[in-house]
């Protein structure tokens, strides 16, 4: 679950694309200090906030779906998949 959020982040923000290794910025134009690996950097941070983001956001909608608590189920490993997700970034 946590990859297919992961991928519909980066479609959201378009970290697929060839540009993203300047952070979606032309390093040739007028704006060439604001790309680069800082601004592709940002750009995985971004993704990466998105995709927990999304991934809280369905536990809560199958807790509400399941008429129970948010945390009786499967999403006690949030925390852990988040730390992991951090590492691998």
């Amino acid at each position: 679950l946590l990859s297919i959020c992961w991928m519909l982040s980066g479609l959201a923000n378009g970290s697929f694309l060839y540009s993203a290794v300047d952070g979606h910025w032309d390093p040739s134009g007028k704006d060439a200090d604001r790309g680069g690996p800082k601004a592709a950097g940002l750009l995985g941070l971004s993704t990466f906030i998105g995709t927990s983001s999304i991934r809280i956001l369905i536990a809560l909608a199958v807790a509400v779906a399941q008429h129970r608590p948010v945390g009786s189920g499967g999403e006690a490993l949030i925390p852990l998949e988040i730390l992991v997700g951090l590492i691998l970034m």
